[in-house]
């Protein structure tokens, strides 16, 4: 079976190198439409090997097995095709029809995602760890009918590894210049050690994440019952499926 072998990099760049690859920029080539930019695999069928680049020590980034794991169980990977490499962007893990896995690799990929997904939000849960972090925990997007409101709140995050998690937290700090006031006023109505529901009369939110060095994991939640959608990026809902779509790895590497 063909494998894949990629690298991964301190920027965060999880890149699969033509000098590596040869075979699969032979077939792309053959396959692809010359204006396309992006294509899908399968890792069922094409599996991904991954080790950390050499200016890294491999103790620096405990996760990366797992997050390789995780990839391989998935049902299609994409990547940026460029001159030399093959970047992976993003992954999908299907779980069933309303719920799915997203593993967002690559700063670039996550601005993209961030661009299309999360502004114009209608409201955010959020914990929080002591006098101005919290640590987000699920957004929700507007109603499809809505209309976007102007003059959104920006909530700017970071990524922040977990030792001995792959599932990284996303931070952000209700205090300081960069935060606006609405934020501000909310953050004392939330005590330290709890969880918070930020949601605005008449604006909405918007996030970005920056520094992004590490692959972020999130459900992707449809909710036709609201006529929207949700993410969660922390809990017990995200890591229940996120050990189903490892276990569903394990029997097919058992399998294989």
């Amino acid at each position: 079976m063909a494998i894949l072998k990629g690298t991964y990099y301190q920027s965060g760049n999880l890149d699969f190198t033509r000098s590596d690859n040869e075979w699969a920029f032979a077939q792309i080539q053959v396959k692809r439409d010359e204006q396309s930019k992006t294509i899908s695999m399968k890792p069922e069928k094409i599996p991904l090997e991954i080790s950390p680049s050499s200016e890294m020590e491999p103790d620096s980034v405990p996760w990366l097995d797992s997050i390789t794991e995780l990839l391989n169980a998935c049902d299609t990977v994409q990547f940026q095709i460029r001159e030399t490499s093959l970047r992976l962007r993003q992954a999908i893990c299907s779980i069933d029809v309303n719920h799915q896995l997203l593993i967002l690799v690559s700063q670039d990929s996550i601005a993209e995602f961030a661009q299309k997904r999360w502004r114009h939000l209608a409201y955010f849960y959020a914990h929080r760890v002591d006098g101005f972090r919290f640590n987000i925990g699920k957004v929700i997007s507007r109603k499809a009918h809505e209309a976007k409101r102007s003059n959104p709140i920006d909530v700017q995050l970071r990524v922040v590894p977990v030792e001995d998690d792959i599932v990284p937290t996303l931070t952000f700090d209700a205090t300081g210049s960069t935060a606006d006031v609405a934020l501000v006023d909310w953050r004392k109505q939330v005590a330290e050690g709890k969880t918070g529901l930020f949601k605005h009369d008449d604006r909405d939110v918007n996030l970005t994440i920056t520094q992004a060095r590490q692959p972020i994991i999130l459900l992707h939640e449809n909710r036709p019952e609201f006529k929207n959608y949700s993410h969660v990026f922390a809990g017990d809902k995200l890591n229940k499926h996120l050990k189903k779509v490892l276990k569903r790895a394990q029997h097919r590497a058992v399998a294989e």
